[in-house]
């Protein structure tokens, strides 16, 4: 039975089918943005080129891109300290009480510390850095002890 199909013919079958069903999707997901597509086109130049102010969730997505951004940048900022002024200047003479007294100096004043992705970063950052540039082991848990003992 399944041989009197050819490859051609089961091919644009396949191809009828694929696009078919990502248009149902891309109606059911994408009707709005799809509209208004469709209606900016066809308004009047004028009536384009004023600017519509953004609905109420893009602007609390905004915000909340942007607290991120700046939680992010403070990550960047706090790994390039702890590697430049703790890691390097310490090097392999560090012992592991004073890099952990350091740390916990140094990251006390971020504010990402109560967020999960944020601490679980800098732990990543920690535990490969220490092993690689002062030789000293550290492990999650014994960095997660550390920040729930900073006065936050």
């Amino acid at each position: 039975m399944l041989e009197a199909i050819t490859w051609k013919e089961y091919l644009v079958g396949m191809a009828v089918i694929v696009i078919t069903y990502y248009l149902l999707v891309g109606l059911l997901f994408y009707r709005k943005q799809i509209t208004g597509t469709i209606t900016d086109k066809l308004k009047p130049e004028a009536n384009r080129n004023k600017e519509i102010s953004p609905e109420p969730e893009e602007e609390e997505q905004e915000e909340e891109w942007s607290s991120g951004g700046s939680l992010f940048d403070e990550l960047e900022e706090l790994v390039t300290d702890i590697r430049h002024s703790i890691l390097e200047v310490a090097g392999k003479e560090a012992g592991k009480d004073m890099l952990l007294l350091q740390l916990k100096s140094r990251v006390a004043r971020f504010g990402g510390l109560r967020q999960p992705a944020y601490r679980v970063a800098l732990n990543n950052f920690i535990i490969h850095q220490t092993e690689i540039i002062c030789g000293v082991v550290f492990s999650e848990e014994e960095l997660n002890e550390a920040w729930d003992t900073i006065p936050g």
